[in-house]
């Protein structure tokens, strides 16, 4: 197993660094994730999994909110399997695989999470 730190800039990131595919992704760029994330476009499809904070609520100027991640990654296929709200309920983080690479599906607990997600964020609104 390798671990590349790579930067992608023109759009060859496995033409140009010989890699068929993206077993794990880890993206934490303060509150840029839904660009890397569209910066990835088809090819997002050689990714197998990915772990990603985002924030609930408005942290950095100019962010998109975790609402726009979780309808992207779920658009291309991923299906959330972990999800962590910090304390404050601003920032996540959160673990997506995949749906070829799971062996059941598990998507009527993730309504739930997005549910429950929905409540706290509302609840913290409304206060």
């Amino acid at each position: 197993m390798c671990a590349y730190r790579l930067r992608y800039q023109d759009g060859r990131l496995y033409s140009k660094n010989a890699i068929e595919s993206i077993d794990f992704l880890k993206i934490d760029v303060e509150g840029a994730n839904c660009e890397v994330l569209v910066g990835f476009g088809n090819e997002l499809s050689r990714v197998k999994s990915i772990q990603i904070e985002g924030e609930c609520l408005p942290y950095w100027e100019g962010q998109k909110p975790y609402k726009d991640i979780e309808v992207l990654l779920k658009q291309n296929d991923f299906e959330l399997v972990y999800f962590l709200l910090s304390p404050g309920g601003v920032q996540s983080d959160s673990f997506w695989i995949q749906r070829r690479y799971i062996a059941r599906s598990i998507s009527d607990e993730n309504s739930l999470v997005s549910q429950r997600l929905e409540q706290i964020l509302l609840n913290r609104i409304i206060r």
